[in-house]
């Protein structure tokens, strides 16, 4: 509300909610997209079969069609994660300290960007590669089971 139109004062969100609101749209979009696509992926026979066996739609989703998106989804969700850890960086800008705002007041107070940042590259590098492995280790559990039918 204008304060020309009101009479109550501008009220302001901080940086913190700001970013957390701004990277959880980022990610819920792409997220999205990606199970999104995980339930077109599913062959049309399966969702068929369950219709044929007299489940509903509801148990249908939820018990057939849902697990099987969610596995084909696990990797690509785990990019958009990933994603989302490299995007933080940016919420420098709308003065949120995070790595990289924290990495540049070091550089302000040192005058040694390169050691500076050659550090955020390895603790950025670190941090995505330990999910990474994560997703893996995810994607093996999630589909240990056809892996077994393929063997």
């Amino acid at each position: 509300c204008f304060t020309i139109f009101c009479d109550r004062p501008a009220r302001y969100i901080d940086a913190f909610t700001t970013g957390v609101v701004a990277l959880s749209i980022a990610g819920g979009a792409y997220a999205s997209d990606v199970i999104r696509a995980g339930i077109l992926a599913i062959d049309p026979g399966v969702i068929e079969a369950a219709e044929v066996s007299g489940l509903s739609r509801r148990v249908t989703f939820t018990k057939i069609v849902l697990p099987i998106a969610l596995r084909t989804s696990v990797r690509p969700l785990g990019s958009v994660l990933i994603n989302m850890i490299l995007t933080s960086s940016i919420l420098s800008t709308i003065t949120l300290n995070e790595l990289t705002g924290s990495a540049q007041i070091v550089v302000s107070q040192t005058y040694r960007p390169f050691e500076v940042y050659v550090v955020l590259l390895v603790v950025y590098a670190v941090l995505t590669y330990l999910v990474s492995l994560g997703i893996a280790l995810l994607h093996r559990r999630l589909n240990r089971d056809m892996m077994e039918a393929v063997a």
